[in-house]
């Protein structure tokens, strides 16, 4: 049984490591739209390019949050992880 709860557990930080780097990439690439935008307005195309800055920017903001949540997914995964295995390594007291 523990060791399909262990195998339970590395799923599950394998899983919200790979959600992690998906939205890691995903906020570099709507910072990039940001970015993109300040061009396009700076180049001349004013409501263009402020308007994909606006879809840019909430896109970064949104994603953030979310990486922020699955980083906490994750600390939380491991601290389990770990007081899991301190309960069958430690001798009943």
């Amino acid at each position: 049984m523990s060791n399909q709860n262990n195998s339970f557990l590395q799923d599950l930080i394998r899983r919200a490591k790979s959600v992690r780097n998906v939205l890691f990439g995903a906020t570099l690439l709507s910072g990039i739209v940001t970015i993109t935008g300040v061009y396009v307005a700076i180049s001349g195309h004013i409501a263009e390019g402020t308007t994909i800055s606006k879809v840019g920017i909430m896109s970064t903001v949104e994603l953030t949050k979310r990486v922020k949540d699955e980083n906490d997914r994750l600390d939380q995964a491991l601290k389990d992880a770990m007081e899991e295995n301190q309960r069958r390594t430690l001798p009943p007291s």
